[in-house]
């Protein structure tokens, strides 16, 4: 079956996935964020240590030389935790799970002169071993879509898509 007939982006999209020459990164930079509990503020860190069930810690490493080597611990809200996907979005911002993502698809029975599109409003998970939004893998969908907040900051958005329920 030819793929000639498919829209561009359905095309890349399978072809991406099919690909014989798919590469798996294993190299991705392994972060964490979550939100101070004295400030709510945003931190990031190269790991998590779980006290109890109140609160996590994220160590921030400031300085990391041979002779000098300082690390700050900041205490988050454990639920606001989650782990940098080693992705950026189309604008290049880092994607992190709690992640709210939107991005747009051609509709499939489109006719060139009038091409449509379903745009998409979903979180990016871990789930069954990688990272995913509801309807597709998040690696298919990165380079098309943009990072239009969180599920902790952005109630509006989440309220407003049944997918992110």
């Amino acid at each position: 079956m030819s793929n000639d007939n498919l829209h561009p982006v359905f095309k890349n999209i399978l072809d991406s996935v099919c690909s014989p020459e798919l590469k798996i990164k294993n190299n991705r930079e392994i972060k964490f964020r979550g939100k101070r509990i004295d400030n709510e503020e945003w931190v990031y860190g190269n790991g998590v240590v779980v006290i109890d069930s109140e609160y996590s810690a994220i160590p921030q490493t400031n300085d990391v030389t041979a002779s000098s080597y300082e690390m700050k611990l900041s205490k988050v809200i454990p639920n606001t935790v989650g782990q940098y996907t080693g992705l950026k979005d189309k604008n290049g911002k880092d994607i992190y799970e709690g992640d709210i993502f939107k991005y747009e698809l051609p509709d499939p029975n489109y006719e060139e002169a009038e091409e449509t599109s379903t745009e998409y409003i979903e979180k990016v998970v871990f789930e069954d071993g990688g990272f995913t939004l509801d309807n597709m893998p998040l690696g298919v969908a990165y380079e098309i879509g943009e990072v239009v907040g969180n599920i902790y900051e952005n109630t509006d958005l989440k309220k407003n898509s049944p997918l992110c329920q």
